[in-house]
């Protein structure tokens, strides 16, 4: 129920106008001077189809390294990356919406790239405060040097034509707590007040 609340504040609160940008990011990963967004569309006509989260770092980072940070913070996205001679691929992206409730951001999942599949997963670049006018990267996300307030897009491409982010982002939710963490956290409290009797 955390969840469906946090997420509903953040779209109501959520601006109006169209240019979307690093201010409107509330999932934050990591810590540093340098901060770039994480755009993923999955084109797949629902109500929100296309999610953004940010990474901040200090020193060097890749593409890659930021996908893999953000899946490894937020237990809702997961991510599927296969190495081949050539290098990696990401073959599968999926958000898990089912504990925001109906009005949440939804539930996604898109897997590609391999034999048998229907379409695979485009990678795109931008850059600026606001979201960017998209260019299709000529390199992999392992070798793509990120930079401070930089984009990232990755777009679900069916039937293997290539498709830029096209759909309004929203805010990925930040996740709320599991209800075990909230039974730790109230023991936590119990032992300090009993303490602070004797």
């Amino acid at each position: 129920m955390k969840r469906l609340y946090i997420f509903t504040f953040i779209v109501l609160c959520a601006p109006l106008a169209s240019a979307y940008g690093f201010s409107d990011i509330v999932n934050w990963t990591g810590s540093g001077a340098n901060e770039a967004a994480l755009l993923i569309d999955w084109q797949d006509g629902s109500t929100y189809p296309s999610l953004v989260w940010g990474n901040r770092w200090d020193g060097t980072a890749t593409g890659e390294q930021m996908l893999q940070a953000i899946a490894a913070a937020d237990p809702d996205l997961s991510v599927e990356i296969t190495t081949y001679s050539f290098g990696d691929a990401v073959t599968a992206l999926g958000f898990d919406g089912s504990a925001y409730g109906p009005s949440g951001p939804g539930s996604h999942y898109e897997s590609g790239f391999g034999s048998g599949a229907t379409g695979f997963w485009a990678y795109y670049l931008g850059s600026g405060q606001t979201l960017p006018t998209w260019n299709e990267s000529a390199t992999g996300a392992r070798d793509r040097t990120l930079l401070n307030q930089a984009w990232d897009g990755w777009s679900w491409s069916a039937n293997f034509i290539d498709t830029p982010p096209s759909n309004p982002p929203i805010a990925a939710p930040i996740p709320a707590p599991e209800p075990a963490a909230f039974v730790l956290l109230g023991l936590g409290g119990f032992c300090i007040l009993r303490r602070c009797w004797r």
